[in-house]
């Protein structure tokens, strides 16, 4: 009986063992189906960060462009104004010129009709002269 005893008492013991080796097992278990689910949701927030930073990179993209494409369009209009300033710089310098001549042929007209006038008082004078003579 002693003998049975001392059997069940190890068959206990060994239940009692093969029991906390079974809820240990268990919890390592259930801790590496954790880590697992917890790398899973890992990778799938790694997936939706990726996913949100690949249409981040290409919106920027776009932005890059759309700003690329303004800032063309801006330096083609200064480009315009400068040819637009250029040409009348270019103008108002010839008017300038045509001024300065216009001036310098003001000058000699009426220096011609200052003499026109001049021979004609001198012709008037002589005439009258002459009028005086023929008397």
């Amino acid at each position: 009986k002693r003998l049975e005893e001392v059997e069940a008492h190890h068959e206990a013991q060994y239940k009692a063992a093969e029991m906390k080796w079974t809820e240990e097992r268990k919890y390592l278990l259930g801790a590496q189906l954790a880590a697992v689910e917890m790398s899973d949701t890992n990778r799938e927030v790694q997936y939706h960060r990726m996913t949100e930073l690949r249409a981040s990179v290409l919106e920027l993209g776009e932005e890059k462009r759309r700003l690329t494409e303004l800032v063309a369009a801006e330096q083609a209009k200064l480009k315009d104004t400068d040819n637009e300033l250029a040409m009348q710089a270019a103008v108002r310098e010839a008017l300038e010129d045509d001024k300065q001549h216009l001036g310098a042929r003001l000058a000699e007209v009426e220096a011609r009709a200052a003499q026109a006038e001049a021979a004609a008082a001198a012709a008037e004078h002589q005439l009258g002269v002459l009028r005086g003579d023929l008397l």
